[in-house]
């Protein structure tokens, strides 16, 4: 371990889970990212995607986090997409995952980042791994917080920031169920063009996200919105967005069949809805998905139909 001093977490965790508290403050920035991740161990490992995977670690200076290791080595990116990937860090919203710090560790950009313990939308409403399943009413409140975070990326600096990437798996939940939007900026900064992800892996799953202006030149925020419908669609019907069903490669070409069919996408049933609330997310969701971007609202219109619709003990704990 060299001059690093480490002791396990008081945790009851077995030997490849342990957590290193780093108590050494001179330690170098990459000694302490391969001693938190037992050297970027596959037990440690808790998402991949198509930037890089996702490590645990815990680290003195920020506490328990999570180190996404970029895929594309640090050779590939030119050093002003280095300085904006660093830039990100100013981007803090408590609906927005928050970048602590980036290290340069053997060719490979760590980008320490901060943990979500109940993982994500996706993996949530997906059910397993001794979750029950999400609520309705946290299902909008997860949406709530998550459009408040777009909003933030839309509208908080002059130039607007578009995730351009933004999918269940990139809505990230706390312990308190409030959303963290993740990889904001990474698309634009890493992707081979203004648009494309960076791996076929990745190119499927953006595709049942993408909406239909994707290869104009010029983007504007609406592109995001278009996305966010369609995870209203998975909040609803708890589906995937990929392969819902078999006759159905993405989830929002079933919702049209739905509707030129003159019937209704399922709804969760493995929950309790009011009466309506699902029909009416699916409302708002329609308005995200019209092929015209200009018709679509913004996300601050969607965030402001979502709360209505959230319970009244909810919306007054909402500062909106």
């Amino acid at each position: 371990m060299g001059n690093c001093q480490c002791s396990e977490a008081t945790d009851s965790v077995d030997e490849t889970t342990r957590l290193y508290n780093f108590k050494n403050q001179d330690l170098s920035q990459s000694q302490v990212v391969v001693e938190a991740t037992q050297n970027f161990h596959q037990s440690r490992v808790i998402g991949s995607g198509g930037f890089g995977e996702v490590y645990k670690a815990y680290v003195l200076k920020f506490g328990e986090v999570a180190m996404k290791r970029l895929h594309r080595p640090v050779s590939e990116i030119e050093q002003p997409k280095i300085a904006d990937i660093t830039a990100l860090s100013r981007y803090q919203h408590e609906n927005l995952l928050q970048l602590f710090d980036v290290v340069n560790l053997d060719g490979r950009l760590c980008l320490i980042i901060e943990y979500a313990v109940l993982g994500s939308l996706q993996d949530r409403l997906a059910g397993g791994g001794g979750f029950m399943p999400l609520t309705y009413d946290l299902r909008l409140k997860i949406a709530v917080g998550a459009a408040k975070g777009i909003q933030f990326l839309h509208e908080f600096y002059d130039k607007p920031l578009i995730h351009r990437n933004l999918k269940s798996s990139n809505i990230l939940i706390d312990a308190r169920f409030n959303a963290k939007v993740s990889d904001f900026g990474l698309a634009e900064i890493l992707a081979n063009n203004n648009c494309d992800p960076i791996s076929t892996a990745a190119l499927h799953r953006w595709l049942a996200y993408r909406p239909p202006e994707v290869n104009l030149a010029k983007i504007n925020p609406q592109y995001d919105v278009y996305s966010f419908g369609v995870i209203l669609l998975e909040i609803v019907s708890g589906l995937p967005s990929l392969r819902p069903l078999p006759d159905f490669h993405f989830l929002r070409d079933y919702y049209s069949h739905c509707k030129n069919a003159n019937s209704k996408l399922s709804q969760d049933h493995k929950i309790f809805w009011p009466r309506n609330t699902p029909k009416k997310i699916l409302r708002i969701s329609n308005h995200c998905l019209r092929q015209d971007n200009a018709k679509r609202p913004s996300i601050n219109q969607v965030k402001i139909s979502l709360i209505s619709l959230l319970p009244d003990q909810m919306k007054e704990q909402l500062n909106t």
